[in-house]
């Protein structure tokens, strides 16, 4: 089976940020996801998934429990579970990254 942004489920988050899921699982979750320039996520955490994010295009900025980091194409951040986090594009051009979940982040996110 192929899977491409035209066959995945599309959603739309924070206003100007999107999705695609990938794959949805109970116990993994993939999607894809772009983010216009100057657009950022609100500080959550998730109960139980951890995440990794790998950048496909951009830059990003991470905080995670205060902490900044920043990574570009082909660089990954981890983000283990309750870890307060949110991601950051700080550039002129759309930030585009996968973020691999396990288990799925599916009704586990505490916004703050």
């Amino acid at each position: 089976m192929v899977i491409d942004r035209l066959s995945a489920g599309h959603y739309k988050w924070g206003g100007v940020c999107e999705g695609w899921n990938l794959l949805e699982g109970s116990d993994l979750r993939v999607v894809e996801e772009e983010m216009p320039a100057a657009s950022s996520e609100r500080i959550h955490y998730h109960r139980q998934a951890e995440q990794l994010f790998y950048i496909l295009s951009g830059a990003a900025r991470f905080t995670i429990d205060g902490a900044e980091y920043t990574a570009g194409a082909g660089q990954a951040v981890i983000v283990k579970s309750g870890q307060r986090h949110k991601i950051i594009n700080d550039g002129s051009a759309s930030l585009r990254f996968l973020v691999v979940s396990s288990p799925s982040t599916r009704n586990d996110r505490v916004d703050l």
